[in-house]
Parts: structure tokens; sequence; C-alpha cells
């Protein structure tokens, strides 16, 4: 009974919650004229964790129903109708906690029963709450652009047609902006997907739309200092996302998100910071990939710093995903800087869901051992790494590799190329990119061990660090570079 749904949606309630949960369950006006609230106090009984053998469907149906012969039927009937109860409430508080979605509800209400001078009065109370805000989100732009559509629809009511006017031409302004913030995301977000995924959009009506939008015209209007208004440097930002992921080459625009962003971080809530902390890593994972490694490479580095000492490290200041872990951990592998490594480990390892800890721990154990040169204990603690997720299983895998070059360990690496090639070449989520960037890995890596292993040195290494230095999408060119040179 633990893995009822409904269980586990009441063990995500803090106390307060499930006391109002209560309150909640007990009033007729949400429970349909049931009552079930002694159900909701039995189930109390065990919460917080909810773990007791005690806790069975027959055990409750006895304390509630006393000498009652047990019903299947109606325990599950009231789960249910609890479960859709615990949804409502949740709903509910959800609702309350937005102040200005309700406010905006409320005002449209009362102009409906032609309230005006009181939705007149809730006007000035919209707009003290957005002036009062946690910082610039899109949903703040969208916030402001409803506000306008009450002041639109408030003066024509009240036969103000200057003030209407005005408030259109805000209306579609703030509309505008919001679109803009939302595009970005979502180019962003099938970019990436994109990659990752081997999600293609390229003959859809999204990509005819995207690359129809005249991106410099927008671009220069929003820098001509004339006409400049006091929002337009945050909706540069999103423009200047927008152009580097359709043109990843453009590195002068990623020095200038950058710049803008960093200037103006204070003024976005904490989660949109963490957002554009997220675009900015894209762009410059783009530019690593499209233009160069070696200069793109150090200022994703910097970024991360910069994100880790701003101490924006997880959207909603609760958990790390461990995404974000994985790609901050391997970059820093880059250049190691073992103090920041190590500290990096001790302060995040702790931040991530406590599910997550420790695979995480070994998977960094891995990696830092790895690069110190401790290939046994590295070989050790990879092999206690246990992730379904493709990234992981690729990072594990190529360092799995790795330690076996350093080792000598040629037969199981030759094991290990023809299973990984088959993984490779089978997972239909694997992007084009990646299964070629995996696959000239794999072939460079089979030339090195074998020359290695058998001691072919009559093969041109010369040819062969061209030939590595030439193409483009491999992993680990780098590392392959290095091997090969220390063969000669």
């Amino acid at each position: 009974m633990e893995n009822h749904k409904l269980i586990r949606l009441l063990k995500t309630f803090s106390k307060k919650e499930f006391n109002d949960f209560e309150k909640f369950v007990s009033s007729p006006s949400h429970n349909e004229g049931r009552n079930y609230t002694t159900f909701v106090r039995e189930l109390k009984k065990y919460y917080p964790l909810f773990s007791s053998k005690k806790l069975s469907k027959e055990n409750l149906f006895s304390n509630i129903y006393k000498g009652r012969s047990y019903s299947e039927t109606m325990v599950n009937t009231t789960l249910s109708r609890v479960l859709k109860l615990a949804e409502n409430f949740i709903g509910y508080n959800s609702y309350l906690k937005k102040n200005i979605s309700a406010k905006y509800d409320y005002i449209s209400e009362l102009m409906n029963r032609e309230l005006f001078d009181i939705a007149e009065k809730e006007l000035k109370e919209y707009s003290n709450l957005l002036e009062n805000n946690d910082g610039i989100t899109d949903d703040w732009f969208k916030s402001k652009m409803e506000y306008e559509i009450l002041r639109v629809q408030l003066s024509y009511r009240n036969d103000k047609s200057q003030e209407a006017i005005k408030a259109s031409l805000n209306q579609t302004d703030y509309h505008i902006r919001f679109a803009i913030i939302r595009l970005a995301h979502f180019i962003h977000n099938l970019s990436v997907e994109n990659i990752m995924y081997n999600v293609d959009y390229k003959k859809t009506f999204t990509n005819t739309f995207i690359t129809s939008i005249n991106l410099d015209d927008i671009y220069c209007s929003l820098k001509d200092d004339s006409s400049k208004n006091d929002l337009d440097e945050i909706t540069l930002i999103y423009v200047l996302w927008i152009i580097c992921l359709l043109n990843p080459k453009q590195t002068d625009k990623f020095y200038e998100i950058k710049e803008l962003f960093l200037k103006n971080k204070d003024k976005f809530h904490h989660h949109e910071q963490y957002n554009l902390f997220q675009a900015l890593e894209a762009i410059a994972w783009f530019m690593i990939r499209e233009v160069s490694r070696e200069k793109f490479e150090p200022e994703l580095l910097d970024l991360y710093k910069t994100r880790i000492e701003s101490n924006i490290i997880s959207p909603d200041n609760t958990h790390m995903r461990i995404i974000l872990y994985r790609a901050i951990l391997i970059t820093c592998f880059y250049k190691p800087d073992w103090n920041f490594i190590d500290n990096y480990i001790i302060k995040c390892i702790p931040m991530l869901q406590e599910k997550h800890r420790e695979n995480m721990y070994n998977f960094s154990m891995a990696h830092v051992n790895y690069y110190k040169g401790n290939f046994n204990d590295a070989l050790k603690y990879n092999n206690k790494i246990n992730f379904d997720m493709f990234a992981f299983k690729y990072d594990s895998r190529l360092l799995q590799f790795k330690i076996y070059y350093e080792l000598g360990y040629f037969n199981e690496a030759y094991s290990l190329i023809d299973s990984h090639r088959h993984f490779i070449s089978t997972n239909k989520t694997v992007s084009e990119h990646y299964k070629q960037m995996h696959t000239n890995f794999l072939n460079f890596y089979g030339k090195i061990i074998n020359i290695k292993e058998k001691e072919k040195l009559h093969i041109s290494l010369t040819k062969l660090i061209e030939e590595i230095t030439a193409t483009n999408n491999v992993l680990s060119k780098t590392w392959l570079l290095e091997k090969v040179k220390g063969l000669k």
C-alpha cells in the first residue's frame, strides 16, 4: 500500500499542508456531501513516513468500520475519492499561492458583474503586486500583458477611450516580449532534443515560422538608443539567445549575450537566472562543437564557476539536477583545478536527490581517480555506477575504454568495442551526430590499441594523427591524439 498514488502524494505534504488538507476534506463544499474525515485521520497516524507494516487496507477498514465485514471495493472506492480530494487540494492551494492569477480572475468577474468602481480599486492592487515581484520571468511579462488587457476593458466600459488606446499599445508590447521569451525557451529545447535524441523538426511549420522571423531587424531595433525602452536589454538577451541557437558560429553574439545577462542577472527571478545560465552553457557547448573547443571550453567552465559562486545550482532552490552536476564535473577535467573539484563534489553531492547521491559519488570518484592516475581505483568506482540514462552510460563506457588502455586490458577493450558498437547502432534515441561521434572514437581507439598491443610501429603514426585531427565529429579527440603521440 506504500506505493499507492495517494500515499505517495501525502508523503510530500508538510505538517501544515496535512492539517489544511484535513480541513479541506471536512468541508461540504469540497467533498460533495461525503465525509472522508475519519479515513484521512486514520491515514494521518502513519504520517509522515507511511512505512509501518500496520498500514494496510484491512487495518484501515477494521479501524474505521468496526465490526463490519471487510470490503475491498469499499476501501478502493474511498482511496480513489480521497486521492481526488488530495489532487483538488493541491490545485486549490497552488491557485491561492498565485496571487496575480487569482486577482486577474477576480477583477474579470467584477467587470462581468458591472462592479466597475470596485474593479478599478482592485486593478491598482494588481499593479502593486506586479511591482513587488521576485524578479523577471516570462510569467511576469504575461501578467503585465493581462494587466493592460484589464485596463483596456475597464477604460472602454468607463468611456475612457484615451486610456484604452495607451493600454492597447502596452498590452501588444508585453505580448510580443512574452512571446519572444517563450520562443527562446522552446527553440532551446528543440535544439537540445535534436542533438541528444535525434528529434528532427526541420520539415515542420514550427521551423518555417522560426526561420521566417527577421531576427537581425529585431536585434537592431532593440539596440537603437533613440527609441530604447527600459525592457529592451532584457528582451535583447532572449533575441540573442535565439540568434545563437539558429546560427551557432556567431561568436560575437555569444560574448554579447553573456555580458548582457551578467550585467542584468539580479533583475531576474531565481528560476529564470537558472534558465539563462542553462541557455549560455548550451550556446557555449554549441560553440565548442561548431567553432573551437580550445577557445570555448574555458568559457563554459567560467560560466559553471559563476553559476556556483552565484548559488544558482537548483531551479527551485531544492535539489540539484544530476545532468547539471555531471556536465560541470566533466568540464572541470578539461584543465583540472583539484581544489575546486574537491570542493565542488563536497558541496554539491548532498544537494542531489538522495536516490542519486551514491551513484554520483561513484561517478565522481571514478573520474577523479582516473585523472589522478589511480586506474585500478577508477575501475572499481566505475563498476559501481548504475545508471539507465544514456549520458551516464556513455560517460561510464568512455571512461572504461580509457582505463582499459592505461592498464593494458586489451582483450577486455576489444570486447567492449563490440558491445558498445552494437549498443550505439541499435539505440534509436541516439542522434546521428552522437552515433558518428562514438563510431569515430571506436574506430580510432581500435587502431591505437592494435598498434600498442602488437607493437605495429611500422604503421604511420603521423598519418593517424592527421586523420584524427581532421575528424571534427569524434569523442575525446584530445585523449586520442595524446595516446597516438605517446606511441611515437
